[in-house]
């Protein structure tokens, strides 16, 4: 028998939905996106123990850190590419080409 160490009480991926530790309540399926495809970059840690899924409140909270964390190091995409939008407008103007207002005669 393999043992794996398990920091902290172990609960279901149901019973960690409603954790004091989220603002609020979240669906047990965003519990299973969190640990497959993570969020920010950060996977939720679990266990799968005597056939069920779950997780304990240090995993929990080291995700919700760690996801907190990594939000505020990377700006978001629209202002990646308003950004980007402003710098190609720039290099137009540069080389004399976009839209110019005409005189009205």
């Amino acid at each position: 028998m393999i043992s794996l160490p398990i920091r902290g009480v172990a609960q279901s991926l149901r019973d960690a939905c409603n954790s004091d530790l989220l603002s609020k309540p979240v669906n047990v399926s965003t519990m299973h996106r969190w640990r497959l495809k993570g969020l920010r970059g950060v996977k939720l840690e679990t266990w799968l123990i005597a056939g069920r899924r779950g997780t304990t409140e240090e995993a929990l909270r080291h995700f919700l850190e760690k996801t907190a964390g990594a939000n505020d190091a990377r700006p978001s995409r629209r202002s990646v590419e308003f950004g980007a939008n402003e710098a190609a407008k720039a290099e137009l103007r540069k080389l004399g080409v976009g839209h110019q207002a005409q005189p009205r005669s």
